[in-house]
């Protein structure tokens, strides 16, 4: 029996995360995408899932600020979880900056604090320190691949 994957098309993240739209086919979800960008002005991401399956998978986070000092990483389980790497930045009322926020599945600590070193340097150099959209539009995480 052939594993059946379907895409999700989503917005906004905590309470702002919604789904926008579900498909059978990337090809259509790609261009749904770029239709709800181009229409509504908010680009969305999207998800794979497989469907008939539960996930669990070891999710890492790494904290870091803009000096490269790492606030905080820790691990946990998490059940329904694709591969995925993900980057964004909060606002840290103590810090009065933002931090960046790198987090993935199937993947090493160590590797993970290496991937956020290199994303905060590039968000440094690219000037886009604080931008998530960005931050993401530069690293190509919505490009659903």
């Amino acid at each position: 029996m052939t594993e059946k994957t379907i895409y999700v098309l989503t917005v906004g993240e905590y309470s702002d995360y919604h789904i926008v739209g579900i498909f059978d086919d990337i090809e259509k979800a790609n261009e749904a995408k770029h239709r709800f960008d181009k229409i509504i002005g908010q680009r969305p991401r999207i998800e794979t899932y497989n469907l008939n399956q539960i996930a669990i998978t070891n999710h890492i986070y790494v904290k870091m600020d803009i000096k490269g000092n790492i606030l905080e990483c820790a691990d946990y389980t998490v059940e329904g979880f694709n591969e995925f790497i993900d980057a964004y930045f909060v606002y840290d009322d103590s810090l009065k900056d933002h931090i960046l926020v790198v987090s993935g599945t199937y993947i090493s600590k160590d590797k993970l604090i290496k991937t956020a070193q290199d994303i905060r340097t590039l968000a440094i150099n690219e000037d886009i320190w604080g931008d998530t959209y960005l931050l993401r539009e530069l690293l190509g995480i919505y490009e659903g691949e």
